[in-house]
C-alpha cells in the first residue's frame, strides 16, 4: 500500500478503543468548529480560534500560513491529543453512564479553556477580556459539550483496567 498500511478490521468492527477515540474526535472536532463559526447565525459571538491560536488581534485570512498551522493545530488536538487522553487515563476517573462521562469530560475540557488556555491568549480568565465575555462562556461550553459526547460515545464503555495496561495497549497499537 502505497500510503502507509491499510486499514485495520478490527477498526471497523469497533474492537480498537484508540481507533474509535480518534474517529470520535475527528467527529467531535467537525462539531466543535462548526458550532463556533455558526454561532454569529444566532446573534452570538464567533470566537476567533484561529486568531486566539496565532495571537492575532485581527481575524487571519483563510490564504495565510498562520490560518493553516493554527487550524492545523486545533484539528490535530481534536483528533488525536484529547481523545487518547480520555481513552487512556481519563475514562477511569469518570463514573457514570456513557452519555454523562461524555458530558463531564466536555465540562472538563471547558474548565481547561476557560482557566489555563484563555488566560494564557491573553483573552481573560472565563474569557473576561472579550467584548461578550458571557456570550463567549455559552458559546464555547455547548461546543465542549457536544465534543465531549462526540468522543465519550465514539469510545463507548471501555473495560476497567489499570492505567499501565492502557499504556501497554497504546505501544502495541503503535
Amino acid at each position: 500500500m502505497p500510503f502507509g498500511r491499510a486499514i485495520d478490521p478490527a477498526l471497523i468492527r469497533g474492537d480498537d478503543v484508540l481507533g474509535r477515540a480518534v474517529l470520535g474526535g475527528l467527529a467531535g472536532t467537525a462539531l466543535l468548529t462548526v458550532i463556533l463559526y455558526a454561532a454569529p447565525l444566532v446573534g452570538l459571538p464567533s470566537p476567533d480560534l484561529v486568531g486566539w491560536l496565532t495571537m492575532n488581534e485581527r481575524p487571519v485570512p483563510f490564504n495565510e500560513s498562520r490560518w493553516w498551522g493554527a487550524m492545523a493545530f486545533h484539528v490535530l488536538a481534536g483528533t488525536f491529543g484529547w481523545p487518547l487522553l480520555y481513552a487512556i487515563f481519563i475514562h477511569p476517573l469518570l463514573p457514570g453512564p456513557t452519555w454523562a462521562r461524555g458530558v463531564g469530560f466536555g465540562v472538563l475540557l471547558w474548565l481547561v479553556l476557560i482557566g489555563i488556555v484563555a488566560p494564557g491568549l491573553q483573552l481573560g480568565a472565563f474569557f473576561a477580556l472579550t467584548p461578550r465575555p458571557e456570550a463567549m462562556l455559552a458559546v464555547s461550553l455547548a461546543a465542549h459539550l457536544v465534543y465531549g459526547l462526540a468522543v465519550v460515545m465514539a469510545v463507548g464503555p471501555l473495560p476497567r483496567r489499570s492505567s499501565r495496561a492502557r499504556i501497554l495497549a497504546w505501544k502495541a497499537y503503535r
